[in-house]
């Protein structure tokens, strides 16, 4: 009986230790790249978020882009951005409703001013700078911020 006892008194002490262990790996873990807590009905949970990995080395960037643009004196701009390999791109753009209908073709290399920033160099009117996120990229202003107000959701192009 003796003999029984012990075995459980070291069974409930190995899993404790093994517990308690697992735990600080968890946490260390969490510590190196972020972590957030969820509430759940009785307690939290500790949930790691990898703060490593940007658009540009995680997110499929690389395609073709479409969309309309909002415009000051047309129905708007029909745009197609190409992303390649080798950070370089080709945008056409074509205003529409507007006496200047022909397409006009722009390429160049691009940049990433961030982690999910690009910067297309070489067009006409200046850098222009897009937010990558997966499927869609969107048009930000002059200093790379999103657009704010009613046609916020106007500025991206999807993949």
């Amino acid at each position: 009986m003796r003999l029984v006892h012990f075995c459980i008194y070291i069974s409930i002490i190995l899993l404790c230790s093994c517990q308690v262990k697992s735990n600080k790996e968890n946490n260390n873990y969490a510590d190196s790249i972020g972590a957030v807590k969820l509430p759940t009905d009785t307690n939290m949970i500790t949930a790691a978020i990898d703060t490593s990995h940007t658009a540009q080395d995680s997110l499929d960037w690389k395609g073709t882009y479409k969309g309309i643009l909002p415009c000051k004196d047309c129905a708007g701009i029909e745009t197609e951005i190409m992303l390649h390999n080798g950070n370089t791109y080709m945008i056409a753009t074509k205003m529409i409703g507007h006496s200047k209908t022909k397409t006009v073709l722009e390429h160049g290399n691009f940049t990433w001013a961030s982690g999910s920033v690009i910067e297309l160099k070489g067009m006409s009117d200046g850098p222009v700078k897009y937010f990558v996120e997966e499927g869609h990229i969107i048009l930000l202003d002059k200093s790379g911020k999103k657009m704010e107000g009613e046609k916020e959701g106007m500025y991206t192009l999807t993949k």
